[in-house]
């Protein structure tokens, strides 16, 4: 048999004895108003409602309103079918310069990378993420002033 081990604090260095200080205020402070996004990962999935759709992560390279923002992490979703499809073809032609047309073929590969001006605004989440503010891209490929 197996002795239950009891958790015990350990002081081994001077920080562990004193604290560690640690500033939490960006912890609760989401990324919004206009940004430079970078497409850093993209991954075919399936939505709950089994319609195909790349699941997309992006990160803030150029926040000119607030600098803290500048490596922030924004979630995506781009449908591939059904009649939300004109999201995906706003979100392509910023950060490609041209609107795909008819039957496309997507290359993820070739868009990781790439960078767009997009206006990102903060909503309430919901299921998972219930009730945690996240910031959502709500127009992509916008011109900055």
């Amino acid at each position: 048999m197996f002795k239950k081990a009891t958790p015990q604090a350990v002081a081994s260095t001077p920080q562990d004895v004193e604290g560690i200080t640690v500033d939490f205020t960006l912890a609760d402070k989401e990324p919004q108003g206009e940004l430079r996004l970078q497409l850093m990962k993209i991954e075919q999935a399936q939505s709950s409602k089994g319609n195909k759709m790349l699941k997309v992560q992006m990160k803030v390279v150029e926040s000119p309103a607030d600098p803290d923002f500048v490596g922030r992490v924004i979630f995506d979703q781009w449908m591939l079918v059904t009649n939300a499809v004109f999201r995906t073809k706003e979100a392509l032609k910023a950060f490609t310069g041209a609107a795909p047309k008819g039957v496309s073929t997507i290359k993820p590969s070739e868009l990781v990378g790439q960078t767009a001006w997009c206006r990102v605004e903060i909503e309430v989440g919901s299921g998972e993420y219930e009730g945690r503010n996240r910031p959502v891209v709500k127009k992509y490929g916008i011109k900055v002033s």
